[in-house]
């Protein structure tokens, strides 16, 4: 999603961004555009809340959603849809290695049972 830029001070200035947002190093999205550090750290709450709702946390579900209303009204639409399909690819993911151990513990039980 994420790329260093080569020039952050010069960048940061072209961007119009405040003096000093370019003394370390900056992100910018996949087509280019700088990701401001407040976006930054909502997308990764974003990341965490959804990565522990998937592990089985009942309480992450409500806060993702909740971050996720909140993040649909200033966060730039294409970083949402980059979230979005980074997170449907981790779910499926999430999916067919489960179907696979099923799968495999279906099959030990079938040779087992010969």
């Amino acid at each position: 999603m994420t790329a260093l830029a080569s020039s952050p001070a010069l960048a940061a200035s072209a961007a119009g961004l405040p003096a000093g947002y370019g003394d370390g190093y900056r992100v910018v999205s996949q087509r280019g555009s700088v990701i401001a550090p407040a976006t930054l750290e909502r997308l990764e709450l974003l990341d965490d809340a959804l990565f522990a709702a998937l592990a089985g946390d009942g309480h992450a579900v409500e806060a993702f959603l909740s971050l996720w209303g909140q993040a649909a009204d200033d966060t730039p639409a294409e970083l949402l849809e980059d979230s979005r399909r980074h997170y449907v690819r981790r779910v499926r993911d999430l999916h067919d290695r489960e179907v696979a151990e099923r799968r495999l513990v279906a099959l030990g039980e079938l040779s087992s049972a010969a």
